[in-house]
């Protein structure tokens, strides 16, 4: 009788395995003016971490030739789905929120926007590292897409 060889199967890896520290470090290596970098850097760690949610409603820390504010067409949550799968991002994101049980969290990127746009929440939510996030504050007056060639 011949042998057959089973094949022990292949884990399946994940859309954007990308670890939260990953992101945060993109968030603040790709995003943030080199002059405020140290200091958000201290405020992600954990001692400091209610620190940095408080300050997300007046977040005004980024690059500005890397933000960009949304048009009102894009503003949608399909529309604006849209654009940032148009930017390379995939199934799941990483959010940064006043929000705690959104905080440090991982969701499905339709779920999140469901959970941030036009909340009043200020958020950042990151979808590639450095390369592709989102910020809407407070009052949804900000809504910037974060995003290098």
């Amino acid at each position: 009788m011949k042998k057959v060889r089973l094949e022990t199967p292949r884990p399946v890896i994940a859309e954007n395995t990308w670890s939260a520290e990953e992101h945060e470090s993109g968030l603040v290596n790709g995003f943030i003016v080199s002059a405020r970098r140290e200091r958000v850097s201290t405020l992600m760690t954990p001692r400091r971490r209610a620190d940095l949610r408080r300050a997300l409603p007046h977040f005004k820390w980024f690059e500005e030739k890397f933000a960009r504010s949304l048009k009102p067409e894009e503003q949608s949550h399909a529309a604006l789905a849209q654009l940032l799968r148009a930017r390379g991002a995939g199934k799941t994101c990483y959010l940064l929120s006043v929000r705690e049980d959104l905080d440090g969290s991982f969701m499905e990127l339709e779920a999140a926007l469901d959970e941030v746009v036009a909340m009043g929440e200020p958020t950042i939510v990151s979808f590639v590292p450095g390369k592709l996030a989102y910020y809407e504050d407070e009052w949804a007056k900000d809504r910037l897409l974060l995003c290098k060639p």
